[in-house]
């Protein structure tokens, strides 16, 4: 049984995927390594966000833009 299924409150609630959060590390001069101390999360964890391999909830992705000073939008959709 998966995780997701195992808690149905959990799987009601959206996740999205990171579409341009590479980019505008890039393009601000940032690493993952950088963004992953200001997480609390390991660098692995974070380079799978950003390849879309793994989903994040609204208030963590919340929390990546405003790190970044970007919209949400610009970062994420829904997956």
């Amino acid at each position: 049984m998966s995780r997701a299924s195992a808690n149905p409150a959990r799987a009601a609630r959206p996740r999205y995927v990171a579409t341009h959060l590479g980019a505008v590390l890039a393009c601000q001069g940032r690493t993952q390594v950088w963004l992953a101390a200001r997480l609390g999360r390991s660098p692995a964890a974070v380079s799978l966000i950003v390849a879309g391999a793994r989903t994040v909830d609204r208030a963590t992705g919340e929390q990546i833009a405003a790190l970044l000073g970007v919209p949400f939008f610009l970062l994420f959709a829904l997956g």
